[in-house]
């Protein structure tokens, strides 16, 4: 249901702690064929894992703490 724009940016969410929020990953591509997909900054022989997220996360919006 998502519409991407073809050149667009693709940002690190800094969710899982591993790295900050906003560093580039790519950019967004069109195939031939119609799909979209993400073309990288840099070598992907070492990635082990990549999570897509339909709508940017708000940064001024702080995380809830679990009550126990």
């Amino acid at each position: 249901d998502s519409e991407f724009e073809v050149g667009a940016r693709v940002l690190t969410s800094g969710h899982g702690g591993y790295f900050p929020m906003g560093l580039p990953v790519g950019r967004i591509v069109k195939t031939e064929s119609g799909q979209y997909g993400v073309e990288s900054f840099s070598n992907l022989n070492n990635l082990l894992y990549v999570k897509i997220i339909k709508h940017p996360i708000d940064p001024n919006l702080i995380e809830a703490k679990e009550l126990r």
